[in-house]
């Protein structure tokens, strides 16, 4: 039996709801059907009235909403660098098991006259192998090596300050035979540890969920995406 709502009280000063919210709210829609798999049903409704899955679904919107997680699958309708971010498939979920839509020679153009030159095939390999998305494995090795500039970095083929720790960051950072190993490692070690629902120190496969358990720094996060946002132009 569908269950109606009559939508008939009317608010001095309130028009009701902006096209933008009706937008977002049909994004909400979708994600439920593409992303977490839930089926919607169109419900039959007279003007002015919610159908049982209408009422449903707004009432998840509201909550998620409230909650913040809307934030986790769909930019918002004001997010001027959304589309730019979803072109290159680092889409505004930052779920890193998502592949880049950019090729090894688009991120070499990046790294030209950079110490991290030619590695585009590098990144794009470890991104098909592992499953880590390689503009993040790519804009945490700037962040960690500045641009392959750091001393582990130099001395040790290690870009990513692999296994340096607090106490001891330069002695105890891992050695590695060439940039090539350190970008294989690392994303293997990352897809493995960090973005398996079985991994130790799972936490989400957003960027920030993963600084949560990898990184000290509590800015962490934002300067990788920040790094990301450069590497395609924003």
């Amino acid at each position: 039996m569908d269950i109606k709502i009559k939508n008939s009280i009317n608010i001095n000063g309130f028009s009701g709801p902006s096209q933008s919210y009706y937008e977002t709210k049909e994004r909400f829609k979708a994600i439920l059907e593409t992303k977490l798999n839930i089926p919607t049903v169109e419900v039959p409704s007279s003007s002015g009235d919610l159908g049982a899955n209408d009422f449903m679904i707004d009432l998840l919107f509201q909550q998620s909403r409230s909650l913040g997680e809307i934030s986790n699958y769909a930019a918002p309708i004001n997010n001027p660098y959304a589309d730019k971010l979803a072109e290159n498939g680092l889409i505004a979920s930052s779920n890193v098991r998502e592949k880049s839509k950019v090729s090894a020679s688009y991120i070499d153009s990046k790294l030209q006259g950079t110490a991290l030159e030619g590695l585009g095939s590098a990144f794009k390999k470890a991104e098909e192998e592992h499953g880590v998305n390689a503009l993040f494995l790519l804009g945490l090795a700037i962040h960690e090596s500045n641009y392959g500039t750091s001393r582990i970095a130099k001395d040790k083929n290690n870009l990513f300050g692999f296994q340096a720790y607090d106490n001891s960051p330069y002695s105890s950072a891992k050695g590695f035979k060439s940039f090539d190993e350190s970008i294989d490692t690392v994303a293997k070690y990352l897809s493995e540890n960090y973005l398996q629902p079985d991994g130790k120190y799972f936490n989400g496969y957003s960027i920030s969920a993963i600084g949560k358990k990898y990184a000290t720094d509590p800015n962490w996060a934002n300067g990788i995406e920040n790094r990301i946002k450069k590497l395609i132009g924003m």
